[in-house]
């Protein structure tokens, strides 16, 4: 299995679907180790209050997709999402490249929401 990694620009992608996607959550960080954190900060800035610790992949398949499709409303858009995407993880290196990365797959179909 291979630990897929996200380029500046999907992260600045992923970061941009999360903040339109959940307004709920004040604040939305990217960690270094791929774990998006929710929450807010207190004491002028100073303390970090988390809602909730998620990694990046997982948060994709439990929440931003499930949001998107459920706009789309079709059952084409989840099967090629959890047969292709979902696929991914556990491709081998030399595999990755036959399937697009699945923030960049959920970014279009989150752009094309944007503009309809």
């Amino acid at each position: 299995m291979i630990d897929l990694k996200l380029s500046t620009k999907q992260k600045a992608n992923l970061l941009e679907m999360c903040n339109t996607l959940f307004p709920e959550y004040k604040e939305i960080v990217l960690t270094k180790h791929n774990t998006l954190r929710f929450g807010y900060k207190e004491d002028n800035g100073k303390q970090w209050i988390a809602n909730m610790s998620i990694h990046w992949f997982e948060f994709c398949f439990t929440k931003i997709f499930p949001r998107i499709h459920q706009w789309y409303n079709s059952e084409m858009l989840a099967e090629f999402f959890y047969q292709t995407i979902g696929h991914v993880k556990k491709l081998k290196p030399n595999e990755v490249n036959k399937f697009p990365h699945p923030v960049d797959y959920l970014y279009e179909k989150f752009k094309k929401l944007e503009t309809s």
